[in-house]
């Protein structure tokens, strides 16, 4: 069990993540806005078929990252709390710091599939697949995203890990 004063840090370190997980989501909404912005100036630079064959591949690698994101978050969250730190000494917990790698490296996973969107849209003026991709592409920073109880689970495996 965690002592009061490492519960302490835990919550202090949980508050960055939470602003570092919000304006990684925030950023999809900023990609919206560009595009709606910059679309009227735009100009389609691909024929049909070759914009077909090009949204199809964003789309197939978007499911993949989905998926990569996954399995990625699952191994990282298994396997970090043996790994070793940076070797500073913070005041924060060091399962704040290993956590929060997992976080970013996992959320901008689901924010390229945003860009995608942004890169489809730009080349092809496509607004519709533009919303699906970023709605996709929130749809997982919502569903994977930091959960306070897996936090406090990692810092419990670090602490056992070191007094075993």
């Amino acid at each position: 069990m965690l002592q009061k004063e490492e519960l302490d840090q835990l919550d202090k370190g949980w508050a960055t993540i939470m602003i570092i997980w919000l304006a990684l989501l925030g950023s999809l909404g900023v990609y919206l806005v560009v595009c709606m912005g910059i679309g009227d100036q735009l100009t389609i630079s691909m024929a049909g078929s070759q914009v077909e064959v090009f949204k199809y591949a964003l789309f197939g690698i978007a499911v993949m990252t989905l998926f990569g994101a996954y399995f990625l978050r699952k191994f990282l969250l298994k396997n970090i709390a043996g790994m070793p730190g940076t070797g500073r000494q913070t005041a924060s917990h060091p399962a704040i710091g290993k956590y929060t790698v997992v976080i970013v490296i996992v959320m901008a996973l689901l924010e390229s599939i945003g860009i995608y969107g942004v890169v489809l849209f730009l080349v092809s003026k496509d607004a519709v697949s533009l919303y699906q991709l970023v709605v996709l592409s929130a749809t997982g920073m919502l569903y994977f995203r930091p959960k306070k109880a897996e936090l406090i689970d990692l810092a419990e495996k670090m602490k056992s890990a070191d007094s075993a």
